[in-house]
């Protein structure tokens, strides 16, 4: 039996699982549904969800395991599938000599196949894997290994959200405080670094205690404004923990320099995976190149994107061509853009539907009319502030019942000769 290498960041990796709070915990549903789906869908006796110790794995979750709740890390196919980032599996376990003669094959349990994803955290550390056994040998097909990859993910999510619910739990302030420090904690995780600059404004107001709205902005190496405006279906802390995961993405990609088809195809990949079934983002995402005057757009089930003039004309509308990301598969998506050129000063328009979707005392919804009137009517320094007021006058008080988020862009003219 030959033991799995310990990973080179190992101290900062069980330090993080540390962090979570999760080993020698009750069961809970949430998570046993999931190895139950695992072992359904991969038609395996086994599932479990382990996480590697520094000299045992634990499971938080078992399938056909009864009875045992933890092995030695020596034995542990999982210790080996920690040290990649992709399902790592063992068709024959009789057959390779790592384990051979592993207590898990020779031993009552009879094992041989196995498949496991590990557990990645935001930060890049893996704590475990979401992992199906069998006692025959064989191989996952393509699609249950990407079912294996997307529960291991949706696993992942779920360790995330305990982690911090589990943080809110801890705050001995009042209830002010406790939903300031919660919101410091989701910017800080989504971040919003390009968004700090003058010609940038942006507001957003959640209908609950998080937003499942989010504004992002980041700079391409070329300096390429990257913005998005999403709204995750729902709101509050469920549909906020699902922003981080796109978020990465998008500050990963953008940062990079990927192209804005490429990075709508990965946010609807990722989304595609991660969400349940019926819930999706709107999103508008804009690349903006401010020496060329130029603008591409993909809005997928977002209000229209609007540039208007100083003088208050609307000179460009972007409606919605696309689904909302994570719904479609990769194959059925439409990753085409809108693009458009100005050239006097302006600026660059984006909500979300909760905007023109908030009601008077009549149940009446405000409209998006009325806030094009609003817009062209004001002056362009004051149009974020009149806007939230007319919204304010428009709803006398009632509560929203959706998170409501704008981002304004002023863009300038061409440079005097």
């Amino acid at each position: 039996m030959t033991s799995a290498p310990v990973p080179v960041d190992e101290e900062e990796r069980l330090a993080a699982l540390r962090s979570y709070e999760v080993l020698d915990t009750l069961a809970e549903d949430q998570f046993d549904a999931l190895t139950h789906l695992a072992a359904s869908t991969c038609g395996t006796p086994v599932a479990l969800i382990s996480l590697i110790d520094r000299d045992r794995q634990w499971f938080k979750s078992a399938v056909g395991l009864e009875g045992i709740s933890q092995t030695p890390r020596d034995e542990a196919f999982c210790a080996h599938a920690i040290l990649g980032d992709q399902v790592f599996q063992v068709a024959d376990a009789r057959q390779d000599v790592r384990f051979a003669d592993n207590p898990l094959v020779t031993g009552p349990l009879q094992m041989r196949f196995y498949a496991g994803m590990p557990l990645i955290t935001p930060a890049g550390q893996a704590l475990g894997t979401l992992c199906v056994l069998g006692r025959t040998a064989r191989e996952l097909s393509q699609d249950q290994e990407g079912t294996l990859r997307q529960l291991a993910a949706l696993a992942m999510n779920l360790l995330e959200s305990r982690r911090l619910r589990k943080e809110a739990e801890r705050l001995q302030v009042n209830l002010s405080e406790e939903l300031s420090v919660a919101r410091q904690v989701m910017a800080r995780l989504v971040g919003q670094n390009a968004l700090q600059q003058d010609h940038l404004r942006y507001r957003i107001l959640p209908a609950g205690r998080f937003s499942g709205d989010v504004v992002a902005g980041a700079r391409s190496p070329e300096g390429r404004l990257h913005m998005l405006l999403g709204d995750v279906t729902g709101h509050g802390l469920g549909s906020g923990l699902y922003l981080i995961p796109a978020m990465e993405a998008f500050y990963r990609l953008a940062e990079k320099g990927f192209t804005l088809p490429m990075i709508a195809r990965e946010l609807n990949r990722k989304l595609k995976g991660l969400l349940p079934v019926g819930h999706f983002m709107a999103a508008a995402i804009a690349v903006v190149d401010e020496p060329g005057r130029s603008v591409s757009l993909w809005n997928g089930g977002s209000p229209p994107v609007l540039f208007i003039s100083a003088a208050g004309d609307l000179q460009f509308s972007a409606p919605a061509k696309h689904l909302a990301l994570g719904i479609l598969a990769d194959a059925e998506f439409d990753d085409s853009v809108q693009s458009f050129t100005w050239e006097g000063p302006g600026q660059l328009w984006m909500y979300s539907d909760g905007l023109v979707e908030a009601e008077n005392t009549k149940g009446e919804p405000l409209g998006a009319e009325a806030v094009l009137t609003v817009l062209q009517r004001t002056p362009p320094g004051e149009r974020l502030d009149q806007l939230f007021e007319a919204v304010t006058r428009f709803t006398a008080g009632i509560a929203h019942a959706d998170d409501v988020s704008v981002a304004v862009l002023n863009l300038a003219g061409p440079s005097p000769s």
